[in-house]
């Protein structure tokens, strides 16, 4: 435990593992970053989180706890970096000398001119779009018969405020985008609304294919989305399940699956227990929500393979993917696995049975 936050160690339990657990658990959290140093630390499909901001404090304020709590799962930084902003498509507002704001005509979004102070003042608050918002001198918003707002992100159609306080004006506003795949994916909510906000931050953090392992097991497999699953020894055809995954994912921050895959070596007992009988290599679907896996009869190859992954998510999404294994499995996946707080415990018992058998 470390300042609130309290993480199960589930790796490997040696002095190197335990130090890299160590390091990340009391690192500092929401750190700023540019973006040379955003493509840098981006690697593989591992997203990247950003907060735009140009008020610190605010986002400080927002966002820290979030960066704090969720370091084990994502990795969330903030920036005020133009660069960053140009490229979301997201306005940025400089600052002259006498304190003022002023939008940058050539940034990317909706085209209104705010000029309030830090005070916020507004000398001349007009929205110079259809259902305009004009600002009077105390700040306040005075909307249109219509009620639409534009110019803020992450507020909704219709919803404005009368009594505006500071972090209301354009140059206070929070957006939130995570990179992933070499892409930006800007989050179209309230980053007030914590429920949607963490809704979004679990469906975006996962990369495009999971390697089941002892860290992952419990996320995977006691998780609310499907899981398709690709069963295989010695990481074949995991390139074709990346692949095929990139291709799935590609201009989209999330998906309604997680893609994973499991290397049988190292969980020797996984199909003989949970899928007696099945042909290795195959792709499976797990489903948390009623604990069972789909599969249909499959020969497959580095060949066939989008073709039969492309069969087993169409037949799964339509309801006709059968079920596969008996109810003892789905006890066992949970009895080894998740109530045993990580696939290292299954490992281990794998292990055992394995020696019993000999």
């Amino acid at each position: 435990m470390y300042e609130g936050l309290n993480v199960p160690f589930l790796g490997q339990l040696d002095l190197q593992n335990l130090i890299k657990f160590t390091n990340r658990l009391i690192e500092p959290a929401f750190l700023n970053l540019n973006y040379n140093e955003l493509l840098s630390i981006a690697r593989d499909s591992e997203p990247v989180y950003v907060v735009l901001h140009q008020n610190e404090n605010l986002a400080n304020e927002t966002f820290l706890r979030y960066a704090h709590n969720f370091k084990f799962k994502t990795r969330l930084f903030k920036s005020e970096d133009p660069e960053i902003f140009k490229r979301v498509g997201v306005k940025y507002y400089h600052g002259d000398k006498k304190g003022y704001y002023h939008g940058d005509n050539k940034g990317v979004g909706n085209k209104v001119d705010y000029h309030g102070d830090k005070k916020g003042d507004y000398n001349k608050g007009d929205y110079h779009e259809k259902g305009v918002h004009h600002g009077d001198k105390k700040g306040y918003h005075r909307g249109n018969e219509k009620g639409d707002h534009h110019g803020e992100v992450n507020h909704e159609k219709g919803d404005y405020h009368k009594d505006l306080n500071y972090d209301h004006f354009p140059h206070n506003n929070l957006n939130l985008v995570v990179f992933k795949n070499g892409h930006f994916h800007l989050y179209d909510g309230n980053v007030h609304n914590e429920g949607t906000l963490i809704e979004w931050l679990f469906h975006t953090h996962f990369p495009n294919v999971t390697k089941i392992s002892d860290s992952t097991f419990h996320s995977i497999f006691n998780g609310i989305k499907p899981v398709f699953l690709l069963l295989t020894e010695n990481d074949f055809l995991t390139q074709n399940l990346e692949r095929f995954a990139r291709d799935i994912h590609l201009g989209k921050p999330f998906y309604h699956l997680i893609f994973s895959s499991i290397n049988l070596d190292e969980f020797m007992l996984f199909t003989a227990s949970l899928l007696p009988k099945i042909e290795i290599p195959t792709i499976v679907i797990y489903n948390p929500k009623d604990k069972k896996f789909y599969h249909k009869k499959n020969n497959l190859n580095e060949f066939n393979f989008k073709e039969v992954a492309e069969e087993t998510l169409k037949l799964f999404d339509q309801g006709k993917l059968k079920v596969y294994g008996s109810k003892n499995s789905w006890d066992l996946l949970f009895d080894w696995g998740i109530n045993c707080d990580g696939g290292d415990r299954m490992l281990d018992k794998d292990e055992k049975e394995a020696n019993n058998m000999k």
